[in-house]
């Protein structure tokens, strides 16, 4: 399975469990790259996304929104995981 891993980080801290989730779905056999919501050009070939986000004042950061709704059409075809990262 080819899985594309979105994350939207701010100090970097999300980055790192984004990376630690990549190694974790390679050991398990799949395909996984990591992408800023920025980078990401195309949906085409991805079979699943894992979309992460930091949290701020109780929202996600406004690239991770962008990107929901900016390919909200493929995303709706695709499994979707979820995380956040902040406090509280």
């Amino acid at each position: 399975m080819r899985i594309l891993v979105v994350v939207a980080s701010k100090h970097h801290a999300t980055e790192e469990i984004g990376d630690v989730i990549v190694e974790e779905l390679r050991a398990a056999g799949h395909e996984a790259r990591r992408l800023a919501p920025a980078e990401v050009r195309s949906l085409a070939g991805v079979d699943a996304v894992v979309l992460g986000s930091a949290v701020y004042t109780t929202q996600w950061m406004e690239p991770a929104r962008a990107f929901v709704q900016h390919w909200s059409e493929e995303l709706h075809r695709l499994p979707v995981w979820t995380f956040s990262c902040g406090l509280a």
